[in-house]
C-alpha cells in the first residue's frame, strides 16, 4: 500500500531531530554531573524522571479512552499517542539506576533509620526496598505490555485494514484502563507520596492522573503544533482537532484544580498533625515554598482558566501552543513542589541538577519519540474511522 506523503515524517528530518535531542542530552547530563553533588543529582534525576513518565501515562490513558469510546475525531492524532505511550519503555530504563539513589531520595529504604521510627515499622510490609522494586518494575512490564499490545494491533490494521482489530481493541480498552488505573495509582504512592512517608492522602493517585493527564494533552498539542510548522500533518490535524484537544486540557485542568482544592481542604478541616505538616511545610508564610503554592494556584488553575476557557482561545493556533506550553511547563512546577521540599524545607533547592537532569533525560525521551515517529506512518491510515476524523467539525 502506498502511504500519502502527508502523513509520514521523513527520515532524513526524523534522523536530524534524533542527533539533536541526543546531542541536548549530553549537555544536560554534562550540566548536571559537573555542577551538582549526590544529593541534588538524585533530586533532579527524580524529578525528571516522574514528568516524562507522566506524558507517557497521560498517552497510554488517551489511547485505552479513544478506544473505549469508539472516538472518531482523534484517529489523526491517536498514533502521534501511541508514540508517547510507547515511550514508557524508555523510562524503564531510567527507573533502573535508582538502584545508586534509594537512600539518597527515600528515607524508609534506610533500614537503621527506619527501626528508629514506628510508623515505618508499621509501614515496612510495604514500604521495604525488594518489595518496591518489585512493584515498579511490575507497573512498567504492565504499562509497556498494554502499550505494546494497542500499537502492535494499530500497526497491523495499517498494513491490513481489517476492522476487526479496531473492535478488539474497543473490547479490551476498558479492562486495560482498569488496570492502568490502579497501578497508576500505586505508582504515585510508591515514587511520590512515600518520599515523605509519614503523610498519605486517598486522593493523591487521582491527583496525580490529572496532572498525567495534562502534560500529555499539552505535550500532544504543542508537538502537533510544531510539526504543523514544518508542514506536517498541516492539512490532516485541522483547527478542529485542535479545539477538541483544547476542551480537554482544559477539562482535565479544571479536574487537576479541583482535585488539588479538596486535597487540601480535607486535610486542613480533619487537622491531624501527620496530614497538616505536609502543607505547612509548603504553604508557611515567609517560606519560598509559599510562592511555588502560589505560582501553582494562579499558574496552574487561574490563568489558563480564563485565557483558555473561550471557543476563539482553543481554535486560535498562537494562543493554543501558548497555553499548552504553559500548562505543560506546570505539572512540571508542581512535581517540583511534591518533591524537593522533602529534601530542602526551608529553600528551593535548585541546582544544575534539574536543569541538567531534565535536558538530560528529555533529550533521550524526545529522540526516541522522533525515531519511532520516522519509522511508522503517522496516521493509522488505514483505520475504518478515519474518513470520519479527517472531515471532523465541531458544531
Amino acid at each position: 500500500m502506498k502511504i500519502d506523503a502527508q502523513y509520514l515524517l521523513s527520515k532524513a528530518l526524523g534522523l536530524r531531530l534524533v542527533f539533536g535531542f541526543l546531542a541536548i542530552a549530553v549537555v544536560g547530563f554534562a550540566i548536571a554531573f559537573l555542577g551538582s553533588n549526590n544529593a541534588a543529582l538524585w533530586q533532579g534525576y527524580w524529578l525528571a524522571f516522574i514528568f516524562y513518565t507522566a506524558i507517557s501515562l497521560g498517552g497510554l490513558y488517551f489511547v485505552l479512552m479513544q478506544h473505549l469510546t469508539r472516538s472518531g475525531w482523534s484517529v489523526v492524532v491517536r498514533r502521534l499517542s501511541e508514540h508517547f505511550m510507547r515511550n514508557i519503555w524508555i523510562m524503564l530504563l531510567f527507573l533502573l539506576p535508582l538502584i545508586f539513589g534509594m537512600h539518597d531520595l527515600f528515607s524508609w529504604s534506610d533500614t537503621a533509620h527506619a527501626a528508629h521510627d514506628p510508623i515505618l515499622q508499621a509501614k515496612a510490609p510495604y514500604l521495604n526496598v525488594p518489595f518496591f522494586w518489585i512493584r515498579s518494575i511490575g507497573y512498567f512490564l504492565i504499562w509497556g505490555g498494554i502499550a505494546a499490545y494497542f500499537f502492535a494491533l494499530s500497526r497491523k490494521q495499517d498494513s491490513t485494514g481489517n476492522p476487526e482489530l479496531t473492535a478488539n481493541l474497543q473490547a479490551k480498552a476498558g479492562i486495560a484502563l482498569v488496570v492502568y488505573g490502579l497501578t497508576q495509582t500505586f505508582a504515585s504512592f510508591d515514587w511520590l507520596m512515600s518520599l515523605s512517608p509519614h503523610w498519605f492522602s486517598t486522593l493523591f493517585g487521582v491527583y496525580f492522573f490529572a496532572g498525567t493527564a495534562v502534560v500529555f494533552l499539552a505535550a500532544l498539542s504543542v508537538t502537533l503544533l510544531i510539526l504543523r510548522s514544518r508542514g506536517i500533518l498541516a492539512k490532516v490535524v485541522t483547527v478542529e482537532h485542535y479545539h477538541d484537544i483544547g476542551k480537554l486540557l482544559y477539562g482535565y485542568m479544571m479536574f487537576w484544580g479541583y482535585l488539588a482544592f479538596s486535597q487540601l481542604m480535607v486535610i486542613w478541616i480533619s487537622n491531624i498533625p501527620e496530614e497538616g505538616a505536609w502543607y505547612i511545610v509548603r504553604g508557611s508564610y515567609g517560606s519560598p515554598w509559599q510562592w511555588v503554592t502560589i505560582l501553582l494556584a494562579v499558574g496552574y488553575f487561574v490563568i489558563p482558566f480564563f485565557l483558555f476557557m473561550s471557543r476563539h482561545a482553543k481554535r486560535n493556533l498562537v494562543v493554543h501552543f501558548a497555553i499548552a506550553l504553559w500548562l505543560m511547563a506546570m505539572p512540571l512546577v508542581d512535581y517540583f513542589w511534591i518533591i524537593q521540599p522533602n529534601f530542602t524545607p526551608t529553600s528551593l533547592g535548585l541546582s544544575w541538577a534539574h536543569l541538567g537532569m531534565f535536558l538530560g533525560v528529555g533529550g533521550v525521551y524526545f529522540a526516541a519519540l522522533c525515531w519511532q515517529m520516522s519509522a511508522h506512518p503517522l496516521v493509522p491510515v488505514q483505520d475504518p474511522r478515519l474518513s470520519e476524523s479527517l472531515h471532523f467539525e465541531n458544531f
